[in-house]
């Protein structure tokens, strides 16, 4: 089995500054985990679960985090949003993109998209994040999540990125 990651835990990654971070997965061996010059260790339990516990993390980026022979790259360190809603969430930035031209230069990335929760997701095949400069993406990201991330910005610089399938 060797370590299986869940599909989150690639290059490209966010992970949430100043908050409490659990690296996870699967392993039929003991886990060394490298980041920021920091070294962690964890054992599976009888199922081959292993997690590891990082706290308050400084924003930055990018950095490579290390687990056993996996080289994770390009990790950054912000604010990890998730937008979710109905109707009040359905106004793509298609509709209104002649109304806010300066705001279609945002850095995204494709998401992940169901009709309902999936326990399972976390631990499908790892595919890499993609990133996509380019307006096209933005289209389809709703008008008041780009409001909210715009107004945001005045507290904080970010980057908004969210797994691809």
């Amino acid at each position: 089995m060797g370590i299986i990651l869940p599909k989150l835990i690639s290059d490209g990654m966010v992970l949430q500054r100043n908050a409490e971070v659990r690296i996870r997965g699967r392993a039929d061996e003991p886990v060394t985990l490298t980041f920021l010059g920091n070294r962690y260790h964890a054992d599976p339990d009888w199922s081959g679960n292993w997690e590891i516990y990082l706290y308050n993390l400084p924003p930055g980026g990018p950095y490579t985090m290390q687990i056993n022979e996996i080289s994770i790259k390009d990790v950054f360190i912000g604010d990890v949003w998730l937008c979710s809603g109905q109707s009040n969430m359905q106004i793509p930035m298609s509709r209104v993109k002649h109304m806010y031209p300066e705001e279609m230069n945002l850095l995204i990335l494709t998401s992940v998209s169901s009709q309902c929760p999936n326990a399972s997701i976390s631990m499908r095949p790892r595919t890499a994040w993609t990133v996509d400069n380019g307006p096209q993406l933005i289209l389809i990201l709703s008008r008041i999540f780009q409001q909210w991330v715009i107004s945001s910005q005045n507290a904080f610089t970010s980057a908004i990125r969210s797994p691809s399938d």
